[in-house]
């Protein structure tokens, strides 16, 4: 799930619908001159940057839905219609990743992801967009924590507890995160005892007791 901001873009076609007029009925035209904008909303497009570590969980042609955030206006910018099945604040707008570049084969820290939305409805219109909630129809399995567990903003750094009992400060590599649970990526495994609450106040080396969350003791 990623929380975002897009600008989305349309296809123009030889057939749609006629978003602004440039000529008056009766004008006298030189040939080649535009005399109407027309567009076709049904597909529309964005991008998005994403660290090679996210990218690299994902595949061209992989489907997602975009979510509207409850202040959305759905006001239209050019004098278009609404589609079929318009759900309204219910609508899940449906589409598929198209590209990733570079391709996952090259090494890369940032890869720029294509994404093409299913736009029938015409819920939308071509315009930036804030607080869209993107979700990956591909389920995946991955080692998380509770957001508390971390240690600071950088996402980087979490208290863990060996078999004596003892505190240290683990280097990790975060992922994506939900707003309550964070992907680790590297840096701890299955089974680490790490500190999920109230770290303040701990220290590396620090003796502690341990009570495992969940524990009946």
């Amino acid at each position: 799930m990623y929380c975002l901001d897009v600008c989305l873009v349309n296809f123009f076609a030889d057939d749609g619908d006629v978003l602004l007029v440039y000529q008056r009925t009766g004008t006298y035209v030189q040939p080649g001159t535009p005399l109407a904008l027309v567009g076709n909303f049904d597909k529309l497009t964005f991008s998005l940057n994403l660290p090679d570590i996210d990218a690299r969980n994902m595949a061209v042609g992989d489907s997602f839905y975009l979510t509207l955030p409850d202040n959305l206006s759905l006001s239209k910018a050019y004098d278009t219609n609404y589609g079929v099945g318009n759900q309204g604040w219910e609508q899940k707008i449906h589409g598929v990743l198209t590209e990733i570049v570079p391709d996952l084969s090259e090494p890369a820290d940032v890869r720029r992801t294509v994404w093409e939305i299913d736009n029938r409805t015409r819920i939308i219109e071509p315009m930036t967009y804030t607080g869209l909630t993107l979700f990956i129809d591909k389920k995946r399995r991955c080692l998380t924590v509770p957001m508390s567990a971390m240690l600071d903003s950088a996402h980087d750094k979490v208290y863990v507890v060996d078999s004596e009992g003892i505190l240290h400060i683990k280097n990790i590599v975060a992922g994506a995160n939900d707003g309550t649970y964070i992907e680790i990526c590297d840096g701890l495994a299955e089974g680490d005892v790490v500190v999920i609450d109230n770290p303040e106040g701990l220290a590396d080396g620090l003796k502690t007791e341990v009570i495992l969350e969940g524990s009946e003791d």
